[in-house]
């Protein structure tokens, strides 16, 4: 799945992304957490699959959004693109079914790891 490059003055979407984000975050924080908890550098993302759900679900309601005339628009829109994402891949989405698969894979390496830092060098 290839991602478009972000144009000067939007912001960078993908995996991308996500990494620099959790990246800059890391940073600031001086590579710990509010309560003085080392973030670990690459800990599994456990929530990954149901964010990608729902950042394809935003995008497709915002692609709709001269439709939203109000709460009962928005709210029929929202259910509708949620029950319409589909389980196989398509030209711009993974597939509810590759999310699950690498679901297996993501508690694996929980499991071996004791939830530590599963990507230690």
């Amino acid at each position: 799945m290839s991602h478009r490059r972000a144009l000067p003055g939007q912001a960078a979407q993908g995996p991308e992304a996500d990494d620099a984000r959790h990246e800059g975050l890391r940073r600031r924080q001086g590579g710990q957490g509010q309560h003085g908890v080392k973030f670990p550098a690459y800990s599994p993302d456990i929530n990954g699959p149901i964010e990608k759900c729902w950042r394809e679900c935003q995008r497709r309601v915002l692609a709709r959004a001269t439709e939203i005339n109000g709460l009962a628009d928005h709210r029929r829109i929202i259910e509708g693109e949620w029950a319409g994402l589909e389980f196989d891949r398509t030209e711009h989405w993974c597939g509810i079914n590759h999310l699950v698969l690498c679901m297996e894979d993501i508690l694996e390496e929980v499991i071996e790891e004791d939830t530590v830092n599963c990507r230690s060098l």
